[in-house]
């Protein structure tokens, strides 16, 4: 069998395994490193930037409308806020007081401001969580009924509810509902596959991406699924994490490679829809003397460029 990869075109190469990724306002896409880089990049041109070097590992990754951005950093166990403006890195909250996070993973927001974030836990031991950001570097457990490695987040168009992608499950959904979240709605179960993020087009169909094998689905609003992508072989497509649009019309799906050192892109016919930006930034606190340098912004070498995976 044969898969047709000629639509999936490379756009930023050299990258430090990127986990997630995220549109700018400016047409330029946001995404981590696996030891707690920010770049920022330019799709057309496929040049990129590291703005900020925090140590620990950047996982998911979201902007509020004045394109600071929310860094989710397991290995610091920490949410980091990266100020647009001047550069400086932040804490927004360490997790629940006295425990922490186990493995913080993705944060989006809803229409009103909220930010949830996924607390994956541990492999196998199905205990994972989501939680609330209250500010002053406060959390609320909002749920634990998708605990088998609770992974990426995202709140659908219309704002109704948070779509949750356990990576030992599938896809669910929650009601938003003032200070909670409503019952556990099963929407696509994914048995021998492991998921790991989704964003929406804007009718209200979801991509999903694959951590394995390698795949992107593509699942109409009536809950049809059809096969976007597939790459067995890994030649574009290696433990593909997050996506998410960004270009013309916002047609471009940026696909982040976990298991190489790209960024690819393939182009739809449908627009995907903008996430929520909340116009109210998190509250931060300095982070002091520590691994946070965000004093950092050199672009990547040639070097790193053509490091391959």
């Amino acid at each position: 069998m044969t898969f047709d990869l000629a639509g999936l075109d490379t756009v930023f190469d050299g990258v430090d395994h990127a986990e997630d990724l995220c549109a700018l306002r400016d047409g330029r896409v946001a995404f981590g490193g696996e030891r707690g880089q920010i770049y920022i990049g330019d799709p057309a041109s496929g040049h990129f930037t590291k703005v900020a070097s925090c140590g620990g590992r950047s996982l998911g990754i979201a902007a509020d409308a004045y394109d600071n951005l929310y860094v989710c950093n397991p290995g610091l166990g920490s949410v980091l806020r990266y100020n647009a403006v001047d550069g400086s890195v932040d804490t927004v909250t360490r997790g629940p007081r006295d425990v922490g996070f186990v493995h913080l993973n993705s944060l989006t927001f809803a229409p009103d401001g909220r930010a949830f974030v996924s607390d994956s836990g541990s492999w196998g031991e199905d205990d994972g969580r989501v939680y609330e950001l209250l500010g002053n570097g406060q959390t609320q457990l909002m749920t634990m009924e998708a605990p088998r490695f609770t992974n990426g987040l995202a709140v659908d168009p219309s704002g109704r509810y948070l779509y949750v992608v356990e990576s030992r499950f599938g896809v669910s959904r929650f009601a938003i509902e003032t200070h909670t979240l409503g019952r556990r709605e099963t929407v696509l179960p994914t048995a021998g596959r492991v998921p790991d993020g989704l964003a929406f087009t804007i009718d209200g169909g979801m991509i999903v991406s694959f951590y394995q094998p390698n795949t992107i689905w593509k699942v109409d609003p009536d809950g049809r699924v059809a096969t976007l992508l597939e790459d067995p072989q890994a030649s574009m497509l290696a433990m593909p994490t997050n996506v998410a649009f960004a270009g013309d019309r916002n047609r471009t799906l940026l696909i982040a490679n976990l298991g190489a050192r790209t960024v690819v892109a393939h182009e739809l016919t449908e627009s995907g829809a903008h996430p929520f930006r909340p116009e109210t930034p998190l509250a931060a606190r300095s982070c002091g003397a520590g691994p946070i340098d965000s004093t950092t912004d050199e672009v990547v070498s040639e070097d790193e460029r053509r490091g391959g995976r």
